[in-house]
């Protein structure tokens, strides 16, 4: 008899950790979950997580629930999604169109770096043409500009005439 006892009860104490444990959904859980929805309340689409309105709460209550019912995060989002459609998701899935709001940055920054490189190295170019050509017409070498041959010739007499 008494070991009929002690079983029972070492039964009991199992079954009744492992639902408190089932049970013990926290903040934080809840707030993975609702990090990845976006609230439909129209406040700006913001995360659940950080919305502050009466529907998000409702929300998170919502998916508290359901973490206590033993539904998966996975399983989860994808009822939201299926009710919401994709608008309910935080990040779009990275598949088919949506590839473009992942894409699309990186490729626009690519050609801004780009744009600006070329500018760059135009402008620098055009400043040392410039600067080569100023040299050419105002250094030390530059040539002395042409003198009339007969005025040239009588600079050269009237030189050896001083003599």
């Amino acid at each position: 008899m008494r070991f009929y006892t002690v079983l029972a009860l070492l039964t009991l104490l199992v079954v009744s950790c492992v639902a408190s444990a089932h049970a013990a959904i926290t903040k934080e859980q809840v707030k993975e979950v609702s990090s990845d929805l976006v609230c439909y309340c129209g406040c700006a689409n913001k995360v659940v997580a950080t919305c502050g309105c009466t529907t998000a709460d409702q929300i998170e209550a919502d998916i508290k629930a359901q973490l206590e019912s033993g539904k998966s995060k996975a399983e989860i989002v994808a009822a939201y999604v299926a009710q919401h459609g994709e608008q309910g998701l935080a990040t779009p899935p990275p598949e088919g169109f949506n590839i473009t709001a992942w894409v699309m940055p990186i490729a626009a920054i690519m050609a801004g770096g780009f744009v600006v490189r070329t500018l760059v190295v135009r402008w620098r170019r055009r400043r040392r043409d410039r600067a080569d050509r100023e040299e050419e017409t105002t250094g030390p070498d530059a040539a002395a500009p042409e003198v009339n041959t007969g005025r040239q010739k009588q600079i050269l007499r009237e030189l050896e005439e001083m003599e």
